[in-house]
């Protein structure tokens, strides 16, 4: 046991500077000391000792557990050593593997994030701000980052408003690029904050207009304002889903109201067409009814003799008339005329019915006493032989006057017979005539005109009616031969209308075949009776479909004539109650629009009855084509100003001219269009005047690209040849001289900053690289320099190594030997105060002491400037260089303060 504790390794010393030696001495490349190194990282009592072994250990698991350690120390450590594998300055990680193990490490937060930004290259940096999502942190490093790069892609990374708003606040007077990016980024939310509250104004006025729509009442255009509003909500909705998604209920409830009310609309005027319907073929029924009963009246006025027969379908008619006039009365109440006519014939031919009724019956009694009373008072007359030279008396005179009165009567109508008697004889001559000539057509119109005037002449000697009788057996012998001839021809007639019957023509179509046979066989003259009605009947039926589409195009015509008024009808309340001031005036070009479009499907009217509607129509159409022209007169004003406006630019500078025009174009877009036949020759010429004004902008852009491609081929020449002599390292000094005329050539081959900024970038990464030689170099004088004093202090042979010091360093040790020995309380006053120099941390037992130094420093210091960093190193060398000249009666606490006089130039140096 003994011998075991004796040469036991000196990294299980009871020790800690022992054990702190032997891990600084010990090989990390070999497994056995790595898991040595491991397990005191993990396992040690002393904080210093687990502090260097974390610092020694390359096992990147072990470390990701060590960063949850409880102690601040251990963790801090532990995401030091990981920011080292991350910067490439521990480890052989290639860079691939630091972005993997950066991501890996990206939860352990804001210590690692600023070892990477003071030390790490521009790749990392980058790569970490784009796995960065928490806004502090991207604020963090917007302000903080090594390179402007790096804080620009921090700001662009930022999204918050808020967030936004306070990095411009930190960053104004600082960085410029970040300032910008942030102010753009701002413009753009306040941009898109705009857009979406217009977007939601525009959403709410389609809102408030279908529904002030739901509230109206339906019209013949209010199916085309309601497509309009779908037609802009759904553009609308293209443009702003999101907000349309939003606003879509509120919407499609109003949109399902009038469609709705359009629905009812509609219903109630297909009701309001039928009962129209009804009401028109009412009324239509009753003016038929008066003119029936008016011809009856006629008929019965020129009929002097009648019959029973006659009485009785007097009777019928004037029965049935009344019941359809009851029908139509209920449907719809005649019109005042209509009616006083109706009951006046009605009135008139049932007193016609009962005095012919009467009539009949006192006939024969009638006749009887006319004859027998003239016959007696004649007779008396006779008997009393008063003599005509005497004056008679008043009685006499009296019947005188009455039987003169008779005979004259019976005289006329002697004349009249014999002058019908004429009149028959002449015709008769005419028939012969004709019947000698063959004109069966005439003839046959003759020969009832014949009958016609026997009809109204019943008493007519028989000689006359002999002679008809023979006429007319000459007219139907020439009827005979005739229709032999015309027999076929009337036959084909009759089978060519029989093919019509059923036929699939259109109704038009057909009624002008049926005409036209009808006229053909009319051509052909008389026929027999048989035949007649087999083409009169083949003709009604032939005719049932045309009768039934003439009812129905009528039945068209007077609803589209009423549509086309309810449209007159709306146009006009539009016009008078519309607000001039604040019109929608697309809303009224699709208002025309769909009135035409409305007016177009009407289009089967009446002439006669369309004339009247249509000059409303037109009068109205162009008193809103005025308004509407107006308007456009306006915007093309505007726009030919615009136009006036473009072609001056011309003559500014180039700058100028693009920007106007530009502002120009935006105005233009901004005025609604114009004519039509006047909108594009106005954009033709606006567009000629803009790109007159772009082509030499073209030009001038194509020269200055020219030279500024010689440029970028002079800038890098240069380049190459600065980067060449930096290959070549040589003295720094000409170095930087050369990199400065460089950087001047490049300027004056490149004005433009943005032109240069990849020459620029170059030209920083030559001088990052010529500082980091200058400071490397530094860092290794002062490294060397420190190694001397130290070797100085503790070698054996102190000539030889007193030799290499520097002449301050040597005034020092010449004053060691004549310096009393020190207490471990001033080595330990001394060691932290080096520590608070370089910025290295302290044990724990030396917390209180470090803060109670820091506060005296910071009490000395108030008042005076900032040590520069040469400045501060000089120090520190000389605070370390003091301490390891110390004379200590206890040489091994000596050494461990020398450790940390050690770790912390180390620590500054880097």
């Amino acid at each position: 046991m003994i011998l075991d504790k004796l040469f036991k390794p000196k990294w299980q010393n009871s020790r800690p500077e022992t054990r702190i030696r032997a891990l600084k001495d010990m090989d990390c490349g070999t497994a056995e000391n790595a898991n040595i190194i491991s397990n005191l990282a993990f396992e040690d009592s002393n904080t210093a000792v687990r502090c260097i072994a974390i610092a020694r250990l390359n096992q990147i698991d072990r470390l990701i557990k060590l960063t949850q350690d409880g102690q601040k120390k251990i963790s801090d450590a532990a995401r030091e050593r990981l920011g080292l594998f991350i910067l490439g300055r521990a480890g052989q990680l290639d860079l691939t593997d630091r972005h993997q193990l950066m991501q890996k490490l990206q939860p352990l937060g804001d210590g690692l994030i600023i070892h990477i930004m003071q030390g790490g290259d521009a790749g990392l940096q980058a790569a970490l701000v784009e796995q960065t999502k928490d806004d502090l942190q991207l604020v963090e490093l917007a302000l903080t980052a090594s390179t402007t790069k790096v804080r620009q892609l921090a700001a662009n990374q930022i999204e918050k408003l808020e967030t936004l708003e306070e990095l411009a606040r930190k960053c104004r007077g600082k960085d410029k690029s970040v300032l910008q990016i942030c102010r753009d980024k701002l413009k753009k939310h306040q941009q898109q904050l705009q857009q979406l509250q217009q977007a939601k104004a525009d959403f709410q006025k389609l809102i408030d207009q279908i529904s002030k729509l739901s509230r109206q009442d339906s019209d013949p255009l209010y199916e085309g304002k309601v497509a309009h509003l779908q037609q802009s909500w759904d553009r609308l909705s293209k443009e702003q889903p999101e907000i349309g998604q939003q606003m879509h209920s509120a919407f499609a409830e109003k949109m399902q109201l009038c469609q709705n009310q359009l629905d009812q609309w509609q219903q109630a005027r297909q009701l309001e067409i039928q009962k129209q319907q009804q009401i028109i073929e009412a009324g239509e029924n009753q003016q038929q009814i008066c003119h029936l009963l008016d011809t009856a009246l006629d008929e019965r006025q020129q009929v002097v003799d009648f019959t029973e027969q006659d009485i009785q379908l007097t009777r019928s008619l004037l029965q049935l008339q009344e019941h359809c006039w009851h029908e139509s009365c209920e449907i719809q109440k005649a019109a005042d005329e209509l009616a006083r006519q109706y009951h006046r014939l009605s009135q008139l031919l049932h007193v016609w019915v009962n005095a012919a009724e009467n009539y009949l019956k006192l006939q024969p009694e009638l006749t009887r006493v006319i004859e027998e009373d003239h016959q007696h008072l004649s007779k008396i007359i006779d008997q009393v032989r008063w003599p005509t030279e005497l004056p008679a008396p008043a009685l006499i005179h009296q019947a005188n006057g009455i039987l003169a009165e008779v005979r004259q009567q019976k005289a006329q109508v002697r004349q009249e017979q014999q002058n019908q008697a004429a009149q028959l004889r002449q015709e008769m001559d005419q028939l012969a005539k004709l019947l000698d000539c063959g004109e069966l057509k005439q003839a046959r119109k003759m020969n009832r005109q014949l009958h016609k005037d026997l009809k109204a002449s019943p008493k007519l000697p028989d000689q006359l009616r002999k002679q008809l009788h023979v006429l007319e057996a000459r007219l139907y012998e020439l009827e005979d031969w005739q229709g032999y001839a015309t027999l076929p021809k009337q036959q084909q007639l009759i089978d060519n209308m029989e093919q019509l019957i059923d036929s699939e023509l259109p109704a038009e179509a057909l009624a002008d075949q049926i005409h036209q046979l009808q006229m053909e066989w009319k051509e052909l003259g008389g026929s027999g009776q048989k035949q007649w009605k087999q083409f009169s009947d083949a003709a009604d039926k032939a005719f049932i479909p045309c009768k039934k589409f003439f009812e129905q195009r009528n039945l068209v015509r007077q609803q589209n004539l009423q549509q086309r008024q309810v449209i007159v009808d709306e146009l006009t309340a539009f016009y008078e109650q519309t607000d001039w001031e604040t019109v929608d005036w697309n809303a009224l070009e699709t208002i025309l629009r769909t009135a035409r479009d409305e007016w177009s499907k009407y289009q089967e009217v009446d002439p006669k009855n369309n004339r009247k509607v249509h000059r409303q129509f037109d009068r109205i159409l162009k008193k809103l084509r005025e308004k509407l022209d107006g308007f456009r007169k306006q915007n093309y004003d505007l726009k030919q100003a615009l136009v006036e406006q473009a072609q001056s630019l011309i003559e500014l500078p180039e700058d100028d001219a693009l920007a106007q025009a530009k502002e120009l174009q935006s105005q233009w877009k901004a005025i609604p269009l114009t004519w039509r036949r006047d909108e594009h020759k106005l954009w033709r010429n606006f567009h000629t005047a803009c790109e007159a004004i772009f082509t030499a902008r073209k030009e001038n852009y194509q020269a200055r690209k020219q030279v500024k491609q010689q440029g970028f081929e002079q800038a890098e020449q240069v380049l190459q040849g600065i980067q060449q002599q930096f290959e070549q390292a040589g003295d720094s000094k000409a170095l930087r001289a050369n990199l400065k005329q460089a950087t001047q050539q490049i300027e004056q081959a490149l004005p433009g900053q943005r032109d240069r900024s990849k020459f620029d970038q170059q030209l920083q990464l030559l001088e990052q690289q010529l500082i980091q030689q200058q400071q490397k170099m530094q860092q290794q004088n002062l490294v060397q320099r420190f190694e001397q004093i130290k070797q100085a202090a503790f070698s054996q042979d102190p000539v030889e190594s007193f030799n290499t010091l520097t002449e301050q360093d040597k005034k020092a040790f010449a004053q060691r030997n004549h310096q009393p020995l020190v207490s471990e309380a001033l080595l330990r006053e001394k060691t932290v105060e080096l520590e608070i120099l370089c910025g290295h941390i302290s044990p724990e037992q030396d917390q209180a002491l470090r803060l109670q130094l820091q506060v005296a420093r910071l009490a000395n210091s108030l008042g005076q400037t900032t040590q520069a960093e040469s400045s501060l190193v000089d120090q520190a060398i000389a605070a370390a260089r003091e301490i390891l000249l110390l004379q200590k009666l206890d040489e091994h606490e000596h050494q461990s303060y020398i450790y940390r006089v050690e770790q912390a130039i180390v620590f500054l140096l880097k």
